[in-house]
């Protein structure tokens, strides 16, 4: 892909999530089982590679929204998390925005930063921009961001410590 464009000889689809086919796809990987779930041949014969990320095409270009395993359900309504990161970071630019369990709703948005921005104000903008399912619940300030080998945010990590955070608050009565 170039610039939203296919390269030459490249094939795009959307099913799912965004699907590539062409010459230049790998041969897969080391693991035969994660290989045969991302690389798939359709009836033509044409084998294609499972992205893992969800997009559309706008007036012939390519427009990725986001990964596929970021998006929660929560109570009945999907919820992208990279799109609530995305207004939350206008006041906390570090932020990471992650899953927390709820009892009602299943899951919903957790923010992770090093600052303290008003959980309130954060609220408010994603449930303007995104709607009010979309808005974060929880709120958890670290001192140190998490971060993976290649300094990333841990986004497991983060996943853990917000939902231990929130099953303490739930077991100390603070949270419904």
């Amino acid at each position: 892909m170039w610039d939203g464009r296919p390269l030459r000889d490249v094939k795009l689809r959307l099913t799912d999530q965004i699907e590539i086919a062409g010459p230049q796809l790998a041969d897969g990987y080391d693991d035969p089982e994660l290989t045969a779930q991302r690389f798939v041949v359709d009836g033509s014969g044409t084998r294609w590679y499972k992205t893992g990320d969800a997009g559309s095409l706008i007036s012939g270009l390519l427009q990725v929204s986001g990964r596929i395993d970021d998006v929660i359900n929560s109570g009945g309504i999907k919820v992208s998390l990279a799109a609530v990161e995305h207004v939350v970071q206008t006041f906390a630019p570090d932020a990471v925005v992650v899953a927390a369990p709820h009892p009602e709703w299943g899951e919903v948005p957790a923010v992770v930063t090093t600052l303290k921005p008003s959980l309130a104000e954060i609220r408010a903008a994603v449930g303007n921009a995104l709607g009010k399912p979309a808005r974060p619940n929880h709120l958890v300030t670290v001192s140190v961001m998490p971060t993976t080998a290649s300094g990333k945010p841990d986004r497991k990590r983060l996943t853990r410590l917000v939902a231990s955070r929130t099953q303490e608050r739930r077991r100390r009565g603070l949270f419904g």
